[in-house]
């Protein structure tokens, strides 16, 4: 971000991180275009305000030992990730933006409270899920909650006979929108950007395989998992993920982490 301020682009198209998507927008990077007119991608991808195109919607869920977890304790709803069962061999992302997509499917109040109850669960509090996973593949915890689809899925396609399980747990399939792929202004190669962004978003989300990708994408192998699930789904509006900053905050403030006086 400094260097594109001085004017040195390195990237013509970046992810804009949820956190940020306001900065970039105050700082004159992000351009409004007709995404849907021009390539004809669903408007449920589309950022409402143009600026990009969310190629992902990671759902939230539970990764769990497949061999140290009991077929009868292997979490099915998300009050499960709090059962004593687990105290002490859960373990909890410190960047809460899952708990974010949480919310979306359930609310605040429900969200806040479902935090503290995580917290007295006495977790392994971890920043990374892939390290998480990792520590649960070992046997060392038994469950990662909430936990993103992506850090399971990276390592569970490459390697089949990885015990590491997922769940979407009962009530509504919970994802927030994200992968914002937007084309920098002041970029040497912006138009390259506009075009690649384009056929990411039309055609190209389908080829990606992550684990992530757009729900709302007709071609790819989550969206597909999704609709024979046959489950509601709910996705973190746009207005939710402006105050992602805010609402991380107010969950991290619950766990009692403390904060910079400065």
């Amino acid at each position: 971000m400094t260097e594109m301020q001085a004017g040195i682009f390195r990237f013509s198209v970046k992810n804009v991180q949820d956190e940020i998507i306001s900065r970039f927008r105050e700082l004159g990077f992000l351009v409004p275009i007709d995404w849907q007119g021009l390539f004809g991608i669903d408007p449920r991808m589309d950022h409402p305000e143009g600026i990009g195109v969310a190629i992902g919607t990671p759902p939230a869920g539970i990764m769990y030992n497949k061999n140290k977890v009991p077929k009868d304790r292997i979490p099915k709803r998300w009050e499960d990730c709090y059962d004593p069962y687990f105290k002490g061999r859960l373990a909890v992302d410190v960047r809460p933006i899952d708990m974010l997509a949480i919310s979306g499917g359930y609310g605040k109040e429900w969200t806040l409270d479902y935090a503290r109850k995580l917290a007295a669960n006495n977790p392994r509090w971890m920043r990374g899920q892939v390290a998480a996973s990792l520590l649960v593949a070992a046997g060392e915890l038994l469950i990662v909650c909430p936990a993103a689809r992506v850090s399971w899925y990276r390592q569970a396609r490459q390697k089949p006979d990885f015990p590491v399980g997922w769940v979407f747990p009962e009530g509504p399939i919970v994802a927030r929108n994200s992968f914002l792929l937007s084309p920098m202004k002041g970029a040497p190669n912006f138009n390259a950007a506009v075009l690649l962004t384009g056929w990411i978003g039309s055609k190209g989300v389908a080829y990606l395989d992550i684990g992530t990708e757009s729900l709302f994408h007709p071609e790819t192998k989550l969206g597909t998992e999704v609709k024979r699930l046959n489950r509601k789904i709910k996705v973190l509006s746009w207005d939710e993920v402006a105050q992602t900053e805010q609402k991380m905050q107010e969950i991290l403030k619950v766990w009692g982490f403390p904060r910079a006086s400065k």
